[in-house]
């Protein structure tokens, strides 16, 4: 498969397909699934699909009427360390500094990479 598309090209696309101009480097089946994707890396999942030993951000209460959501960097681990329990960055369970069930996840953000001043 080819590299992924961005988001402008992606709306580009778009709007050749709408306007008549119907020019595609991809063929629809990569199209579908890129743009299936793209979806999910920005839409919170459900905790159950979540995957095993690498870091997530998760959607979990925060113990206060507002915000009432509040999200936090985790992973487990799948070969027993912390008793496969979410950990968080700084090698905490999630339960205690968080209470109630872990709604959702979805992956980490892309950083952006900061250029070293000289």
């Amino acid at each position: 498969m080819t590299t992924p598309m961005s988001k402008s090209q992606l709306d580009r696309y778009r709007e050749q397909a709408l306007f008549g101009d119907n020019f595609w480097s991809w063929d629809a089946e990569e199209l579908v699934d890129e743009i299936d994707r793209l979806r999910a890396t920005e839409a919170w999942q459900p905790i159950s699909t979540a995957p095993w030993d690498e870091f997530v951000l998760l959607l979990v209460p925060s113990g206060y009427k507002r915000p009432e959501w509040d999200y936090v960097q985790c992973i487990r681990h799948s070969d027993g360390y912390h008793n496969r329990k979410w950990t968080t960055a700084q090698n905490d369970h999630l339960t205690d500094s968080h209470t109630g069930e872990v709604a959702y996840w979805r992956p980490m953000l892309e950083l952006p990479i900061m250029e070293q001043e000289t």
